[in-house]
This record gives structure tokens, C-alpha cells and sequence, in this order.
């Protein structure tokens, strides 16, 4: 479903941490002549596992900006989008919010 995105850090050996800059270089910091970087790299991808936390999914009116409940069952949001615009004949518009739980490890 999803990708994984990945990313480098550097981090120096008095324990600071830069984070990668434009065209493969570290931003600015305050690495000194002494410091010994390391280059890790990092893998960013939602978490399937077994212990992790529910997606949650709500609805939101992107006109009056009522919100539904949140659940784990997506129908329950789209049957308060179908009641609401009910009651609000002009409502037509809905944002989806859904919050999926991310997980990161870095590869050695």
C-alpha cells in the first residue's frame, strides 16, 4: 500500500544529530574539525504490526467545519456525511481525516 521513504542522518560524536541538506550535503551546524560523522540511513512506512495502534477515520464539512466522530469503521463517518448533508441541503463538500499509525527504524 504504502511506500517506504527514506532519509539520512548525521550524527557527529559529541551525540548532535544534523539532518541531510540539499544535493547530498549536511545543513550548517556545529560540526567541528574533530567531530566524526556516520551516515545512516533511516526507512519511514506505516506500522502493520501487531501492537500497532488502530486507523482512525473521521469526516469533516468544509462548510461549516463540523467534524464526525472518529471510529475505526469507516462506514460510521460516511453515515454522518449522508445525515448531515441531510440537514444541510447546501453541504457538499467533506475533507477526510484519517490517522494511520507510522513506524521508523534505522538500517545497519
Amino acid at each position: 500500500m504504502g511506500r517506504a521513504a527514506r532519509g539520512r542522518t548525521y550524527a557527529d560524536s559529541d551525540g548532535g544529530v544534523e539532518r541531510e541538506g540539499g544535493r547530498g550535503r549536511p545543513e550548517v551546524g556545529t560540526v567541528t574539525p574533530r567531530s566524526v560523522l556516520r551516515c545512516e540511513t533511516w526507512t519511514l512506512q506505516p506500522d502493520r504490526e501487531p501492537d500497532a495502534e488502530p486507523v482512525h477515520y473521521a469526516m469533516q464539512c468544509a462548510v461549516d467545519g463540523a467534524t464526525s466522530p472518529t471510529s475505526e469503521d469507516f462506514a460510521e463517518p460516511q453515515d454522518w456525511v449522508l445525515r448531515h448533508c441531510g440537514q444541510n441541503p447546501s453541504h457538499h463538500t467533506y475533507r477526510e481525516i484519517i490517522t494511520r499509525p507510522w513506524r521508523t527504524w534505522r538500517q545497519t
